[in-house]
């Protein structure tokens, strides 16, 4: 009888880059956390991070200085479900999108800078992020 050897799918991987920055409830918290968070991300390993830095907030709405790191992740996830991902996690750390003032303060947001070379004009995901 012979035996068939099953071998797991190997799913392509690409590499993505995160913003992540927080200007509420404890920010260096935030992103300290967030960026544990991106290290358990499915099918994804987080590959480097910057150092915590400091940013001036843009936009005019007066609010305080945020808390920001950037994150090379490489991951077999599709963008949209990395991108749904990232926003579950702003969701767990606080953030309600809804009640939000645009360019105002943040408890926390993940952005995707870039997947791979994708480009996209989708307002849904627009990649390479414009700002």
């Amino acid at each position: 009888m012979a035996y068939q050897t099953r071998h797991p799918a190997v799913h392509p991987t690409v590499i993505a880059w995160i913003s992540i920055g927080s200007n509420l409830d404890l920010p260096v918290a935030q992103v300290r956390q967030a960026l544990e968070s991106l290290a358990a991300v499915p099918e994804s390993t987080l590959l480097w991070h910057s150092h915590l830095y400091q940013t001036a907030p843009v936009g005019g709405v007066p609010q305080p200085a945020f808390v920001n790191a950037v994150a090379r992740l490489q991951t077999a996830l599709p963008d949209r479900d990395l991108l749904s991902h990232l926003q579950m996690l702003e969701a767990a750390a606080g953030r309600h999108r809804a009640e939000e003032i645009y360019w105002g303060p943040r408890v926390l947001d993940l952005d995707l800078l870039s997947y791979g070379s994708t480009r996209s004009t989708d307002p849904e995901l627009t990649l390479p992020h414009p700002r």
